[in-house]
């Protein structure tokens, strides 16, 4: 597996061509999120905040025996909260920055930087579509030819946050695509973007399809 920080050497180029990379990877913020120096200080910001809630479980588990039981679920998602940050934040395979990496390098900067600037923000989000590719600001690009469906995924517990997600097919893998997150809209909303996300992503499948196929001789 190619190390994350190979890749990200891969957007850092010279030039007019290393504008048009800086571009893109400023709009999907990869380098921003996944260098290393990112990396740790998320690392560490979870292991400190484990940290804190575990100690504080502790104070509590000696406070009194009524708030014993209260103090050790909060040690328990106190080392939760660390162990995250340590397994989620660690250097290893991120989908995101492997697939931008793929398309550019088997379709070409050219080609990706003149869909990105004819491309437009689909309304009310932080997705921008052209022809050919999908972009989700501060998250991660597919060809939209790969985008096999949308759907809508909740995570559970007390503070559960909402997402519009696609799931996405290519040479990367299967690998779902966060598209926005709706935890703050309510839910006949939150479906409505889900229907939004299809029906514009379906239109652009169909146009695609329709530019690419062979034109028929009216003699057949």
């Amino acid at each position: 597996m190619e190390r994350h920080e190979d890749i990200l050497g891969f957007f850092d180029r010279e030039g007019t061509e290393g504008d048009r990379y800086r571009t893109i990877d400023d709009f999907l913020g990869l380098s921003k999120r996944f260098s290393v120096g990112a990396l740790k200080r998320k690392r560490m910001i979870g292991v400190l905040a484990g940290s804190a809630m575990a100690l504080l479980g502790i104070v509590l588990c000696f406070m009194s025996s009524e708030a014993l039981s209260g103090g050790i679920m909060i040690i328990i998602l106190g080392v939760c909260v660390a162990l995250f940050g340590v397994l989620v934040f660690k250097r290893g395979n991120i989908p995101q920055l492997e697939r931008t990496k793929e398309i550019i390098a088997c379709d070409g900067i050219d080609a990706v930087f003149e869909d990105f600037l004819a491309a437009r923000y689909l309304s009310g989000s932080p997705v921008m579509m052209g022809s050919r590719y999908l972009f989700v600001e501060g998250e991660a690009m597919a060809r939209i030819e790969n985008i096999k469906r949308v759907y809508y995924h909740k995570n559970s517990g007390r503070n559960a946050t909402a997402y519009v997600m696609a799931e996405v097919f290519d040479d990367s893998g299967t690998q779902p695509v966060m598209l926005e997150n709706v935890t703050h809209l309510p839910s006949k909303a939150r479906k409505e973007k889900v229907g939004m996300y299809t029906a514009a992503i379906m239109h652009a499948q169909m146009t695609a399809e329709k530019t690419n196929s062979p034109i028929r001789s009216g003699t057949e």
